[in-house]
C-alpha cells in the first residue's frame, strides 16, 4: 500500500512547501495513532488492505528527516530514544499486569512513536565509513521482507520447545534478534545471486 501510494506522495511533496509537508506528516501520524487507539480499545481487526493507511505518517516523516539537514543534536536525540524506551518498558509492564494490554508497545503510540524517530533522525546524521557489514547493506529490504515470518517460526520453535531458548529476556531477545537476522541473510543471499529473483529484493 505505501509502495502504490508513493508516485502520489512524492508529486504532491514536489508541489507544496516543507512547512505543509511536516504538518501533512503529523496529522497523517496523529490519524494512524487515533486509528490504532481505537482499533486496540475495541477489539477491532482492520482489514489487512488498509493497515498501510495508518503508516502513511512514518512514511512521510521518512521522506522528511532523510531530505533534512542535519540539526538535532546527538545527545537530544539519544535522550528522547532513552527516555522513551524506559517509559515503554514500564508502562508496559504495569499495563499487562493490570490490565493485560500492550498498548505502549503498539507501533502507533506515542512514545513508541517519539523513539522512532529519534532513531531515524539520528541515523540520517551519522557519518559511517565503508565496513564489513557495508557488503551486506543491499540485503537489509530483503531481511526486512522475510524477517516476520522467521521470527514466527522462531517463536514457534522455541514455544513447543523444540529447541533449549534461554527464558531471561535480557539473554532472549538479543539472542533472537541475532537469530532472526542471521536467518532472514541465509535465506535472501542466495537470491540476490538470481538474475530474477534479486530484483524483489
Amino acid at each position: 500500500g505505501l509502495y502504490l501510494t508513493a508516485p502520489f506522495i512524492n508529486r504532491f511533496a514536489g508541489q507544496v512547501t516543507r512547512s505543509t509537508l511536516w504538518l501533512t506528516a503529523s496529522l497523517l501520524m496523529a490519524v494512524g495513532m487515533i486509528r490504532s487507539t481505537y482499533n486496540t480499545y475495541h477489539e477491532i481487526e482492520p482489514f489487512f488492505l488498509t493497515w498501510f493507511v495508518d503508516y502513511l505518517g512514518y512514511f512521510l516523516f521518512g521522506y522528511l528527516l532523510s531530505t533534512s539537514k542535519p540539526k538535532w543534536k546527538t545527545k537530544v536525540l539519544l535522550g528522547i530514544y532513552l527516555l522513551s524506551g524506559s517509559l515503554i518498558a514500564i508502562l508496559t509492564a504495569y499495563t499487562i499486569r493490570h490490565y493485560n494490554s500492550l498498548y505502549f508497545y503498539g507501533y502507533l503510540t506515542p512514545l513508541v512513536i517519539a523513539g522512532a524517530l529519534a532513531v531515524f533522525a539520528g541515523v540520517q546524521q551519522l557519518t559511517l565509513q565503508q565496513n564489513r557489514l557495508s557488503r551486506y547493506a543491499h540485503l537489509s529490504f530483503g531481511v526486512y521482507l522475510v524477517h516476520a515470518g522467521v521470527l514466527d517460526v522462531v517463536n514457534n520453535l522455541i514455544r513447543y520447545k523444540a529447541w533449549p531458548f534461554p527464558e531471561q529476556a535480557l539473554l532472549a531477545i538479543p539472542l533472537k534478534c541475532i537469530l532472526v537476522i542471521a536467518l532472514s541473510l541465509l535465506m535472501i543471499y542466495p537470491m540476490s545471486k538470481s538474475t530474477l529473483l534479486k530484483r524483489l529484493i
